[in-house]
């Protein structure tokens, strides 16, 4: 029962007990979850003790119409509720299960199963996931892009201290290191307040993206921009220091 219903007060019912919702508590009359309701139809008549309330989880909202109690392990049953957590399994559930049931005919049973609904989400994924991954490349190649610009930018205004660096005795790589890290540590405190942010509103919505996004996306945001550096820094390292010196 904990699967298909919240017990909202008094406790779980046992052999001849029921719970009753709080819309089946209006049409019998009840002022609260307590006393005895019948059961009754053209085989037999069955009374249960109601020993409490329930609200229905998804995806049983039907059953806040009246009472909720165990079935005896020896009485029929007209229906089968199947619970699947993944919209692709639809399709192959749907088969396994009609093949346990196998009814002697095909009109013996009625089937109301999600598979057009499956598919159509299916669907609508991955037209999201295709949207999403182009606009990700979107803001990575022209956030990258405007990187490489500022770095250039930097280096030509910088370009007097890099060469009597060079003078001194600095190699190229050593060059390439600190145009790295002087574009990577700005780099890494935008993506993590960036995505601070991110999550900040996202939360407002009640939308929060999982961990590993968000983990993932700071990481592509940084390597953009140490991808974007590599060109102008190989620029700076490869200039003739006395060249770069002599230049008024």
């Amino acid at each position: 029962m904990p699967a298909v219903a919240t017990l909202t007060a008094g406790r779980w019912p046992g052999p001849g007990e029921a719970l009753v919702s709080d819309e089946a508590m209006t049409r019998l009359g009840l002022d609260a979850p307590l006393g005895w309701v019948a059961q009754a139809s053209t085989t037999a008549t069955n009374d249960f003790t109601v020993v409490g309330s329930f609200a229905p989880r998804e995806p049983f909202a039907t059953y806040s119409a009246g009472l909720l109690y165990a079935a005896a392990e020896d009485q029929p049953l007209d229906s089968l509720h199947v619970v699947i957590t993944h919209s692709g399994a639809a399709q192959s559930t749907q088969g396994q299960v009609l093949s346990l049931i196998a009814p002697p005919t095909p009109t013996d049973i009625a089937v109301s199963s999600p598979i057009s609904l499956a598919d159509l989400q299916a669907q609508v994924t991955g037209d999201l996931a295709t949207f999403g991954r182009t606009l990700l490349a979107a803001v990575l190649g022209g956030g990258g892009s405007l990187v490489a610009v500022v770095v250039l930018a930097d280096v030509l205004v910088r370009r007097k201290d890099l060469g009597r660096r060079r003078a001194l005795g600095a190699t190229r790589s050593t060059i390439v290191a600190l145009v790295l890290v002087r574009t990577l540590a700005p780099a890494m405190l935008g993506a993590t307040l960036g995505c601070s942010l991110g999550v900040a509103l996202a939360a407002r919505i009640e939308a929060v993206p999982p961990w590993s996004f968000t983990v993932g996306t700071a990481t592509l945001a940084i390597l953009a921009a140490a991808t974007a550096t590599v060109a102008p820094a190989l620029f700076a390292a490869a200039r003739d220091p006395v060249k770069v010196l002599r230049t008024p």
